[in-house]
């Protein structure tokens, strides 16, 4: 969610990011949280009570062929 360093979001996004969470939860949508590489990034999502997300704290992008031969 951060391209350099580990800085408080903005207010802006912050404040998109609680809309869609909320708006995906009154629409009973899925909602993943994509960008996450932090610990404060887990914690971000845990507040805004998203529990999909996505990013390099969890893996590195795979290539196809090394994403197949994991299953």
């Amino acid at each position: 969610m951060r391209t350099t360093t580990d800085q408080p979001l903005p207010p802006a996004i912050l404040s998109n990011l609680k809309f869609w969470a909320t708006k995906a939860a009154e629409e009973q949508l899925l909602f993943t949280l994509e960008g996450i590489e932090t610990p404060n990034d887990i914690t971000l999502a845990k507040q805004l009570g998203v529990y999909r997300g996505q990013g390099y704290y969890f893996s590195q992008p795979q290539i196809p062929q090394h994403f197949n031969q994991a299953q």
